[in-house]
């Protein structure tokens, strides 16, 4: 269980081991990752991610705290950042392959803003594709197209193709 051994790690209260430990679950999803793995995961990245933050905002009001111990946080809270993110869209495409296109919809936004944010273009791509994907499962087409031309835009070929079959 994901969630109660990483709870274990916090409470040792070393940021590098559960860093390692999640890193290393985030590593392994595979095909046979469902959605409860990922949302174990996810809720344990948030939290992890909050620790680093209330951590990073204390040593930054310290002047005698070593500059390569900020380094590393900030390396840890960006990696951490970008794992709980593109997890969201995982679990975003298994939630339509389930038709949760509402909590979808919601995942896939939380990771497009934050893509758009860091300027991941291919991954920005996918976000857009799939939520074209979820909207139309949802009837809302408008939306959808929309959404597969921006998926165009930022390089995915085949969005042009649901244009054409889906935007008449």
């Amino acid at each position: 269980n994901i969630e109660s051994k990483y709870s274990l790690l916090i409470l040792k209260e070393n940021d590098t081991e559960a860093f390692e430990y999640l890193k290393t679950v985030y590593y392994n999803f595979n095909e046979k990752t469902t959605i409860k793995d990922l949302s174990e995961f996810i809720r344990s990245t948030e939290d992890y991610n909050k620790k680093l933050r209330e951590k990073i905002i204390s040593i930054n009001s310290d002047n005698y705290v070593d500059s390569k111990i900020k380094q590393d946080l900030y390396y840890k809270q960006m990696t951490i950042e970008y794992f709980l993110n593109y997890s969201k869209l995982k679990r975003g495409v298994l939630k339509i392959e389930l038709e949760d296109f509402k909590g979808a919809i919601i995942d896939l936004d939380d990771a497009l803003n934050y893509f758009i944010k860091i300027k991941s273009s291919e991954v920005i791509a996918k976000c857009y594709m799939m939520k074209g994907y979820a909207l139309l499962f949802s009837n809302n087409k408008e939306g959808a197209c929309r959404n597969f031309s921006k998926a165009g835009e930022y390089g995915i070929d085949n969005a042009y193709d649901e244009i054409k079959r889906n935007c008449k």
